[in-house]
């Protein structure tokens, strides 16, 4: 029997219920349907045994057939993948950081997060995304109703509406602080991809740390389909990476963008 390789299990132990073994011991049955969707857990498991079981005269002979195979067995390979990458990404320990930065979007699933995060750990600074957009309406209303200057609130407004802007403005945003380590709050699905902009755009340690979405099995695939096509363009067209070192020592206090 083959086996999915060395490594830890990363799978939340509170998440897990009864096993499978080998290679697919790595993919829990739930024990109840939680913040992800049974269905996911079971389509993984199921892709994961029919890869390592099926028996070498079951491959069809006709041309046709050996390519619809293929084309299956890459698929449920990718939703393996899918679901290590996507959705299995809690941490397995948290520290304190020098600021604890929320992600837009989401922000009524996200913004908990962080609030807890800075609680627990005593985080100086809370930053928050600022987009004035529907599905940023916690954060939005948290940063409108705030007074500032504030020595634990800054929020912010990138100049694009999306990942890779909030990445190039929490680059200057810490760098002008001084921030040594971040810590990043956002969905479970953008971790993987929101963490290689982070990383491109600052040199500040960063943190990640996911909040559970609550999504239907059609919307875990779709976002596993985004996102999957989401971190090959990050890392075929890397963030910053071509950007002159700019005089940022205001950033995050006189510029109008930022509060």
């Amino acid at each position: 029997m083959r086996s999915c390789g060395p490594g830890p299990s990363r799978w939340p132990k509170a998440a897990t219920g009864p096993t499978c073994s080998g290679c697919c011991r790595r993919i829990p049955v739930p024990a109840a349907v939680g913040h992800v969707p049974g269905i996911v857990f079971a389509a993984a498991r199921a892709a994961c045994e029919t890869l390592t079981h099926a028996p070498a005269a079951a491959i069809p002979e006709s041309p046709a057939a050996r390519i619809v195979a293929w084309i299956s067995g890459a698929a449920l390979v990718w939703l393996v993948l899918a679901v290590q990458v996507f959705v299995n990404v809690d941490p397995l320990t948290v520290h304190r950081t020098d600021a604890v930065i929320m992600l837009g979007g989401a922000a009524s699933e996200r913004l908990p997060v962080a609030q807890q995060m800075q609680r627990d750990y005593n985080i100086p600074v809370l930053v928050l995304s600022h987009t004035d957009t529907p599905g940023n309406v916690a954060a939005d209303t948290a940063c409108n109703s705030a007074a500032f200057p504030s020595i634990q609130l800054l929020c912010f407004q990138p100049d694009e509406y999306d990942t890779r802007g909030e990445a190039r403005a929490i680059g200057k945003i810490a760098q002008a602080n001084g921030w040594k380590s971040i810590t990043v709050v956002t969905s479970s699905y953008h971790l993987s991809r929101a963490e290689r902009l982070m990383e491109q755009c600052t040199t500040a340690d960063v943190q990640m740390v996911n909040s559970h979405p609550q999504l239907s099995a059609g919307q875990w695939l779709r976002r596993f389909v985004i996102e999957t096509g989401g971190l090959l363009d990050v890392s075929l067209r890397p963030e910053c990476a071509d950007q002159p070192d700019q005089n940022v020592s205001d950033a995050g206090r006189e510029n109008p963008d930022y509060r």
